[in-house]
């Protein structure tokens, strides 16, 4: 039922921004890109606080330091990939 009237909700809120003239994938695009910044300023946090941890406790096998590289990694490469998917949406 909530899932319903959220869904419901969505669709008249879409259709509000359209009258008035934000199309609802200029919205997508807004948020998307804030999303990314917020997930750069986390990630940039979260280096910071491994760094600090790793200045105070020597870490056996360095597994959290690998994990986060790994990780890294992976978020550099998911970039990749959405630049070149932009690419071909415009």
């Amino acid at each position: 039922m909530i899932l319903l009237f959220s869904s419901c909700a969505n669709s008249v809120y879409y259709a509000g921004m359209e009258k008035v003239g934000f199309h609802k994938r200029d919205i997508m695009v807004d948020r998307v890109k804030n999303v990314q910044e917020s997930q750069k300023e986390a990630q940039e946090e979260f280096k910071s606080a491994l760094d600090q941890f790793g200045s105070l406790v020597k870490i056996k096998n360095n597994v959290l330091i690998l994990k986060h590289s790994l990780n890294a990694q992976a978020i550099g490469a998911l970039r990749g990939e959405f630049g070149t998917l932009k690419k071909e949406m415009k």
